[in-house]
């Protein structure tokens, strides 16, 4: 194979080999000179310039990845905390807002007189008669425990002191 492609360009080599004779010697030391520049200059441009443009960007990338894995790290206990949030709130939302309500209630001593459903994620109550302190633990517990909020509130302190009645609204 190397023979055929030397017989290939053999005429050409000639050609240009009996024309490098003919200069003088001073040509052809500048012709060295220059054709040795070109060689450094090809195996720069082809060889080693997109190495270390490779190399540059590798290390790039290695940085920015690194500086968001110490970001994540530093915010890793701030994504737990959220999903152990969102972990509560997601099983709270698979359970009917009014079984949520009922039990809760049950649980602090507090009889529903009344309750409508306003869609999925509402319900309005009546209590008569409960405990003001009971009324307030029952409510900050389904704040803090289920994520359901008061969106309306309207309280009534008939004749017994420490006891009220309340109608409200519940939303999810």
């Amino acid at each position: 194979m190397f023979d055929k492609l030397q017989q290939q360009f053999e005429p050409q080599l000639s050609t240009i080999s009996a024309k490098y004779n003919q200069l003088e010697a001073k040509d052809q030391k500048a012709l060295l000179l220059l054709a040795g520049f070109l060689v450094l200059f090809f195996i720069y441009a082809l060889v080693w310039s997109p190495i270390a443009e490779t190399r540059e960007n590798a290390e790039r990338v290695r940085d920015t990845k690194r500086s968001l894995v110490e970001w994540m790290t530093s915010k890793e206990g701030e994504a737990r905390a959220a999903s152990m949030d969102r972990g509560k709130s997601t099983r709270s939302n698979a359970v009917p807002i009014l079984t949520i309500i009922n039990r809760s209630a049950q649980q602090n001593r507090i009889t529903l007189k009344r309750f409508e459903p306003d869609g999925d994620a509402k319900l309005r109550i009546w209590v008569e008669e409960v405990p003001f302190s009971n009324f307030i633990l029952w409510v900050q517990g389904l704040e803090t425990k289920h994520q359901i909020y008061v969106s309306s509130l309207s309280l009534d302190n008939p004749d017994q002191s420490g006891r009220i009645s309340a109608k409200l609204t519940l939303k999810r």
